[in-house]
Formats: C-alpha cells, structure tokens, sequence
C-alpha cells in the first residue's frame, strides 16, 4: 500500500519510509497556490523514485537542518518535551509554516493522527515519525500505513467523520493507494477541504474511492444526505483536480 499526499503547494507520491528522503522530497518542486483547484503541481503523475534532483543552496541547507533537530528529538524520552507549549509545527519548522514543505508536514501527521501538525503537541508529532518511520518491525511493509494508524490510534480525537464512496473512472490506471489532500490553506481540518482515504480496484475492474472527511461548519445544519452529497461534490473536485478526471460517476 503507497501513501500520497497532496497540498495546493506540492505533492509527494509515494511516501517513502526512509526519513532522511522524505525530509529531502519536501523540498521538490511548489507552487504557492492556496487552492489545489488553482495549483500548477495537477494532474499529477506517480513515481517510483524521489522526485528531489537538486535543491537550492538555502533549502538543502534548512532541510539538512530540519532533519537533524527531528532526529536529535526522536533519541530524546518523551519526558523532556513536558512542559513545551508550541506545537509540533511551532517549536521545529516556525518559519517555514503556510510553504509547501510545511503543508505536506501537516499532510502526513493527518493522515495518521486527523490533526495537522500546527494543532498536535511536540510529542505527538514524534510519536507520529516514530510509527512511520522506525517501527519497521511493526508488520509486514505492505501494512505499514494500516498498521502505523493502527499504533497512534489513542492520538485521535472523537471527531464527526463523513463516509464517502465513488468510482473513479474506468480507464483510471491506479496503484492501491492511501492519500490525505489538503485542499485549501485557510480551511478548517474539520471540514471536507481536509479528507483521507483510499483507491482499491475491486474483482470487478471498479477503482472504488473510499474517504471520510468532516463537515464544514456553515453546513452542519443541514440533513445527513444533504451534508454527504455537498461534501462528496467537494472532494470529487480536488480527487478530479488531482488525478486528471475528467468526470467521475456516485
């Protein structure tokens, strides 16, 4: 199972579970697009390899720096975080929050923990690298997503999640996948601009996309259908935006 994630400013497709070349893709190529509808990084394309092939002088430098202190912080015991008030994004990365490396930061804490790495603590966001990254052991590598969320599932909140399905087109060529989109900057991680799901072809042939995202508050008023239809047509948006569809059928 590969995971993706996708931002307005930047993509990474797959995430690869070695730490220090998933520091190095964040600084690929981006855009500062706030809306994924508007970004030039879609329709995007896979890629078995890092797309990184040289970054400039100042980003090389900023991530090697990003991944020390990361590093340096996981041999740390939780214990010497107490106390710390910033958040994870706040105390390792200030000054390159609302860029692209950041957004794709808070894509993958997302994608395990329902939160954006501005809204989790220092020990939550480790906790996070921690399962990705150095529990190799945990399950076989084709589980490593499942079995990750699985581990830093007490990270959660109880959230109101919306459950969506829709077929993807048929002529969608489509890896198994797990994805987290991030589809506007300024949106709450509670409303359908914030989802994560999967693409699974069934025995059938059928590229079946399954997601859960939250509801955006100007429309929690409204009946459940009503709620999962206007929040389904959000994120069929951003799914189409991203993968070059021209439409996809409920």
């Amino acid at each position: 199972m590969q995971l993706a994630l996708f931002t307005p400013g930047a993509c990474i497709w797959p995430v690869h579970r070695n730490f220090e070349a998933f520091v190095a893709e964040l600084g690929g190529a981006g855009t500062d697009s706030v809306d994924l509808l508007d970004s030039g990084c879609y329709p995007v394309h896979a890629r078995s390899e890092s797309g990184v092939q040289q970054l400039s002088e100042r980003m090389d430098y900023r991530l090697f720096k990003l991944h020390q202190d990361l590093y340096n912080s996981l041999l740390r015991p939780s214990e010497f975080f107490h106390g710390e008030s910033r958040s994870f994004a706040d105390r390792f990365w200030p000054d390159l929050i609302g860029t692209p490396p950041a957004d794709l930061l808070s894509a993958l804490v997302f994608h395990f923990i329902e939160r954006p790495a501005e809204d989790c603590s220092v020990n939550a966001g480790l906790r996070v690298l921690r399962s990705i990254f150095f529990q190799h052991e945990m399950a076989d590598p084709n589980l490593w997503v499942w079995s990750a969320r699985e581990n830093l599932s007490s990270l959660r909140g109880d959230w109101s999640w919306i459950p969506l399905r829709f077929n993807a087109p048929a002529a969608s060529r489509l890896h198994d996948i797990e994805f987290t989109v991030h589809g506007m900057r300024e949106r709450p991680a509670d409303s359908s601009g914030w989802f994560s799901g999967q693409i699974r072809r069934n025995d059938r042939g059928e590229c079946r996309v399954a997601l859960r995202c939250g509801a955006d508050r100007g429309m929690r008023e409204h009946d459940p259908a009503r709620l999962s239809e206007a929040s389904l047509q959000d994120c069929k948006r951003y799914m189409s935006a991203i993968f070059g569809w021209q439409g996809v059928a409920a």
